[in-house]
């Protein structure tokens, strides 16, 4: 678990200390997305996806880079697609290569179709690590 007031960084900078815990999955594989899972308390919002480049670790250390898409999931059970007007900007400015921008709409779809079928990780391997962190599951949870 990710925990309230940890810094998250850009580079060595802090941009920001997390507001809230969460549940955080980074996988060590080629996936392109991070998950974030809120906790049980949040009234409104379930799971929250970054759209990344892989990840690359280094022993507990791990560097993502975010290609600005994300996915969000609502307690009623909606998913939204987040900030395609960022991503579009960034393209231009960052010079992002035709792969990268392929890989990052084809990331999002994957995961919003992972998300609708509970696809692992977002069907039930989740859950026992969402306790051992927070000691209960959300209401209503799904999977």
């Amino acid at each position: 678990c990710a925990e309230a007031g940890e810094p998250v960084l850009r580079g060595s900078e802090i941009k920001f200390h997390r507001e809230q815990a969460a549940l955080l999955l980074v996988p060590e594989d080629d996936s392109c997305f991070c998950v974030l899972w809120y906790p049980p308390d949040e009234p409104e919002y379930d799971v929250y996806v970054d759209i990344t480049l892989p990840a690359e670790w280094s022993g507990n250390v791990v560097r993502v880079v975010d290609l600005d898409l994300d996915v969000e999931t609502h307690r009623d059970g909606r998913i939204d697609l987040l900030d395609e007007d960022e991503f579009e900007v960034h393209q231009v400015e960052y010079a992002y290569p035709d792969h990268v921008i392929a890989t990052a709409r084809s990331s999002a779809a994957q995961v919003q179709r992972m998300i609708s079928e509970r696809a692992e990780p977002f069907g039930t391997a989740w859950r026992p690590w969402y306790l051992q962190g927070f000691g209960k599951l959300p209401s209503g949870a799904s999977g």
